[in-house]
Formats: structure tokens, sequence, C-alpha cells
């Protein structure tokens, strides 16, 4: 059992160091670091096995740096192509000046430190693996904290660690496999290539026992009877069936993708009897239920057998099964800590979702804004402004997130993304609120409108009549649009842009939707020519003179917020 594990330059795991205790479940997102962890304790076991099979009887600390050799072959666990895949950004050399005081290169070194029990006697290890070429690595002992090298205790040539991914479909046929053979179709992931063989080395194990468990559990959970998988020697094929009720040997590839993910799981950990089990999403395809119960059943049978599971999973039910028996580590971005909080990370998935997390660790900018059509308008006034560099930054940088002018809901969502994005800066701007907005969060900026709406910042008269005169619509239609302008205008609003009418009312849907609406009514043209959707459009038509310094002020202060640290 692996207690502790420290993880240096694998993949997007820079430098972490995790506690793990006997049944662990690993949530995140998709590209969130939770199967890279697998993967990680997957390369931790290979060096194990490799260095321990060479070095275990080497006396002399030489002999016990020595590297050993690790081919792209028997990398079983770990779909790549080249060894570089397996560095922090493809880096496998780093440049450095040497005590000369010229420049020159190094390895960079994946490192993996582990302790933990194996029957009973603590160990505490630690492997490095030095890039040999696309095809080679080397692992050799390193160092502890003392600067001692690490001795290998025997006992842990016991320690079996088994990575075992989700499946995906099923082969209407498949040729039976040798063991190696089997473990590396489940190491590239091709487990939906084996299930049979997985199946077939399971009935054939010495252990009877361990069979009609198997047939025992998924008959409780799925209610078919399985039969034992058939060897046929004479085309090298396996064959598998169950019954349902009346129906007798039904062809396993009939089963439906949840019910061929628990066989899969149940037979491997059954057949496979590992000391460490590596998990990666076994919830895959199986509706809510069935999730926590596989979950339960599972957690028992690691803790019956004495053996350790670590699952990666992003199953809201199966995370509410692991809070209340077993550990729970978030993992986000390549970093992990254990969660203690359960409402605070349950909250964080149904409010949010972790696709949220990774925009916006993508585009650290986030934008808040009462509806979309303030975005569209923002993007046009910029440039109408002249503002490309804004523009450019909002279009690749930003993160627009709408939010109905719910501040309390601004500060929330901010503050549960800032826990895990400490560099992230957010910008909110809000219709008139008619009260004062304060925020204790530095990074996050609330502004609002001095007017109503955003609408009421594009100059009427003035702006409709360009529109207008743009518009194929011919003469007459063109001077009845202004007469229906000019009649729903209060007079003394025409003469002063700073009259109470062009601040309060809400121009988008008291003003400009039934000006529009009426107008083509009239004219039996289609409502959709322009409707509160396209408002945006109108700035094109903008005379910038007449625009409100208030919106210029507003884009370079969100330009800046953004932009100065």
């Amino acid at each position: 059992m692996i207690t502790k594990i420290q993880i240096k330059n694998f993949r997007q795991i820079r430098d972490q160091t995790l506690e793990l205790k006997q049944v662990a479940v690993v949530i995140g997102p998709n590209n969130g670091g939770k199967t890279t962890l697998l993967q990680a304790i997957s390369l931790f076991a290979l060096g194990l096995r490799a260095w321990g099979m060479q070095r275990i009887n080497k006396k002399s600390k030489a002999q016990k740096r020595t590297g050993v050799a690790i081919t792209l072959e028997e990398v079983l666990n770990i779909p790549i192509s080249d060894f570089k895949e397996l560095w922090s950004d493809l880096n496998v050399r780093e440049g450095i000046i040497n005590e000369e005081g010229k420049p020159t290169s190094k390895n960079i070194r994946i490192e993996i430190h582990a302790e933990g029990y194996t029957q009973n006697v603590f160990w505490k290890i630690g492997f490095e693996f030095d890039f040999g070429r696309d095809s080679l690595i080397y692992v050799r002992l390193t160092q502890d904290e003392n600067g001692e090298l690490y001795d290998f205790p025997e006992v842990l040539l016991e320690e079996k660690i088994g990575y075992l991914p989700s499946v995906a479909g099923l082969k209407p046929i498949e040729d039976k496999l040798e063991i190696g053979s089997v473990l590396r179709n489940i190491g590239n992931g091709n487990t939906s290539d084996v299930l049979r063989n997985i199946c077939y080395i399971l009935y054939n194990a010495s252990d009877k026992e361990l069979w009609q468990n198997f047939v025992k559990q998924i008959d409780e959970l799925f209610k078919i009877e399985l039969n034992p998988p058939q060897y046929y020697s004479l085309t090298g094929l396996l064959k598998m069936s169950y019954n349902e009720g009346a129906k007798k040997h039904i062809d396993l590839s009939s089963l439906g993708s949840g019910a061929k993910q628990a066989i899969l799981l149940f037979a491997y950990i059954l057949a496979f009897p590992n000391t460490v089990n590596l998990l990666d999403e076994p919830d895959a395809h199986l509706e809510v239920i069935r999730q926590s119960n596989i979950y339960d059943r599972i957690s028992d049978i690691a803790k019956k057998n004495n053996s350790q599971i670590i699952i990666a999973s992003h199953s809201e039910s199966v995370l509410n099964r692991a809070f209340t028996k077993d550990q729970v580590i978030s993992g986000i971005f390549g970093e992990f800590e254990e969660v203690s909080n359960k409402k605070y990370i349950t909250n964080a998935l149904r409010t949010y979702g972790y696709e949220e997390f990774i925009i916006a660790r993508q585009r650290p900018y986030i934008f808040y804004f009462e509806g979309t059509t303030d975005l569209d308008f923002i993007k046009a006034f910029c440039k109408r402004l002249g503002r490309s560099d804004v523009f450019r930054f909002i279009e690749d940088h930003v993160y627009p997130y709408p939010v109905a002018n719910d501040v309390v809901r601004v500060r929330n969502h901010f503050d549960t993304l800032k826990k895990f994005i400490p560099t992230l800066r957010g910008f909110a701007l809000f219709d008139n609120l008619h009260k004062n907005l304060e925020s204790n969060q530095p990074d996050l900026l609330l502004r609002q409108w001095g007017r109503n709406e955003i609408e009421n910042y594009i100059p009427i008269p003035q702006t409709l009549f360009a529109f207008i005169e743009s518009a194929d619509y011919g003469e007459l239609w063109k001077n009845r649009f202004k007469e229906l302008v000019e009649s729903n205008v209060p007079p003394a609003a025409f003469i002063d842009m700073n009259h109470s009418f062009w601040k309060k009312t809400k121009m988008s849907d008291d003003f400009l939707t039934p000006l529009f609406e009426g107008f083509y009514a009239e004219a039996q043209m289609h409502k959709g020519l322009m409707d509160k959707s396209k408002f945006y459009q109108l700035v094109d038509y903008v005379d910038v003179a007449l625009l409100q310094q208030e919106v210029i002020d507003l884009i370079s202060a969100m330009y800046v917020h953004f932009c100065v640290k």
C-alpha cells in the first residue's frame, strides 16, 4: 500500500506531494490530471520492478546508482509513442551555467518518491528517470531528503500495482491471448479488445470461488447470469455469453456499455489480485444509482482483501459515497489536494462544473456582464473607438460570463475559481442597480452603468437616423421611420442629450424594441431585421463625438484592470 507519493516533472505534474489512504477517489475535469496521477504511479511501479529485478543484489553504491534501461515496449499502461511525452512540456534537458561560467545543459529527470507498507513492513524509496532516446529511458535509485541513497527493501517486489482504464465498445470476436498481451492491451487503453480474455483468466484461476463471486456480483447488479467463457482451439477464438430471464446464451457484445464496464471492473480486480489498483473512471457508462453501488462494492473488496484502490472519477454520485467512508482528492491542472469540505467541493461541481475551471485557467480574465448582447456592445464600441487592442484582448484572452445582474453570483463564482486559480482577475459590469457596489476582493472590480443599461449609450436620434439612411428601404419608409422616432422621443429630450429620458428609460425594451417592431409591422417587413439581439449593430452608425465619456473610460478601466498587475 502506498501512503505517500511525490511526483516531479511528469506530464502535467510539476512537483506534487500527496498522502494516500486505502481507498482514494481523485475527482476533477477531463484533462485535469486524474489519469496523469494514475500513470505516474504506474511508472513508479514499472521502475520498481525493472530496478528491483536487476539491482536488488548489487551491494556497492556505484552499482546501485547505475541506471536500468526501460524500453518503450515495456510501458504497458501509458499510451505513448515517444518517451518525451512523459516529461512536463516535453522538456528533457535544460540550459545551465557550469562551474566555469560556461553555458551547457543537463538532463531534467522525472522523480517519483513514495512510502508505504507491504506485508506490514514500512518502506520508503525514490526513483529518477532519465531520458535516453525516444524509445529508451533509464531508471535508478535516487537520494532521500538527507542526500543518502535509498535502500531497496526486497519486500517491495511483492507490491503489485495494476492500472485499468475504462472500456469502450466490444469486439464481436476476440482472440485468446497470453497474459502479457492482455496486460499490454489494457495498458494501451484497448480494454474492449480483451474483456473476454480477462474473464477467461478469472474463470481458470485456481480459486474457483473467485468466478462464483464475480458472477454473483454481476447478477445482483444487472439481473443477468454470465456463462463461462469458451475457448475454441480450432479458431483460436474466445466466446462468452449470458442468460437474461428466458433468453439464453446471448453474446456478451449485446450488453449495454454500463454492464460491460462493470464486468471489466470486477473481472480485473478479481483476476489480478494487485495490492494497489489504479482505476481510471470505472463509473464511465454507468447510471447514477449503479455508480455508487459499484463504488461501494469495490471499496469493500479492497478493504476485505487488504488492498488499495485509487480511482479517477468525475461522478458526483461516487464523490458523495467517498465522502462518507473514504478519501477524496481534488485534481485540477495537475495539482492535487485532499478535500475535507464536502459541501464546498460538491457545490463547485454542481453549480459550476469543472469545465469552467478549465476555461478560466486558459483565460484567467473573467468579464461578468448582464447578458450576451452586452459583450457584443462592448466589442462594437471598441471597434468604433479604434481600440483594436482591447477588442483583440477580449477575443483572445477574456472569459465572458453572463450573470443577469446578480452581484452575489459574481462574488461566489469568482471566489470559488480564485481558490484554484490564484492569478485570476475579474471585471463585472452591471446595468444601473441603484445601489453602491463594493468589493473586498482586490482582483475583482465591480462597475455599473450610470444610465439604465448599455443601450442607453447609443446616441439617439442621430444614430437611428444614420442607420435608416444606410438602409435600402426607399425614401417613403425612411421618412416614416424618422417620424416614428420623433413621435416616441419627448420634445425636451431632443434638445437635451442629458435629459432623464436618455438615462432612466430601459432603452432596449421600452423604446428600441417597440419602435422597430412597430415600424417593420407597418412596412410589412420581418421584425427580425433589427431586434434586441442586433441592437449592438447600431454602434456602427454612432458619431464618436457624441459618445458619452463614461463608455470610453469604462473600456479603458477594464483593460487596465486586466493587464496591469
